[in-house]
């Protein structure tokens, strides 16, 4: 079953990388049928036009700086895609899955 982890609403330069913010909210991951969300988990990527992309996650962080409550549950991961995934490509507004949404 897809599940849906987030709406990008920013971006995060990581070196050549980006994050895209403000990503998947640990509680949804503990909460839901999403067992884990790491390096190279399959995501689908649905642009506000309807297309998709599908591609994998490259890496994760977490922005401790960014922390708004003393309950570190409360933090998201922030995905970073491969280089080929760029800004230009995402825009804000863009829907992120787990890869099997398409079905």
């Amino acid at each position: 079953m897809p599940t849906f982890l987030f709406t990008v609403s920013g971006y995060e330069s990581k070196g050549h990388h980006v994050g895209f913010l403000p990503g998947i909210p640990q509680s949804l991951l503990i909460n839901s049928n999403v067992s884990s969300i790491g390096h190279g988990s399959e995501i689908l990527l649905v642009i506000p036009d309807g297309h998709a992309i599908k591609t994998t996650i490259y890496d994760y962080y977490i922005n401790i700086n960014d922390m708004t409550s003393a309950n570190p549950i409360d933090m998201p991961i922030i995905p970073i895609f491969p280089l080929d995934v760029t800004t230009a490509m995402i825009p804000l507004g863009t829907k992120v899955y787990t890869a099997d949404a398409e079905g």
